[in-house]
């Protein structure tokens, strides 16, 4: 089932802010139905939200560890495969 990522808000954020949590929306067709990764020391994912309608997922993100601007890849799982990446950017503040 490949899923096509249409949009992530923010699709950009700086890099040590005072508040190190960071929700991230997610638009795509199905995109409730897939699972979420980060391999990525810096960042980590404090929990996964589904909205009402399965094409929208919130995700968010414990940014404690994110020292220095960098692109960060999500990875999303579609029944334990690897179905999409998608990257986001973190700035320098």
């Amino acid at each position: 089932m490949a899923q096509i990522i249409r949009r992530v808000e923010p699709p950009s954020w700086w890099a040590g802010m005072q508040n190190n949590n960071l929700q991230l929306l997610v638009y795509g067709k199905n995109i409730s139905q897939c699972d979420p990764e980060i391999i990525d020391d810096s960042v980590a994912i404090s929990k996964v939200s589904k909205a009402v309608s399965k094409n929208y997922l919130f995700i968010y993100l414990d940014l404690s560890e994110l020292k220095r601007a960098k692109t960060i890849e999500i990875v999303f799982r579609y029944k334990g495969k690897k179905d999409l990446v998608t990257n986001v950017k973190s700035g320098v503040l």
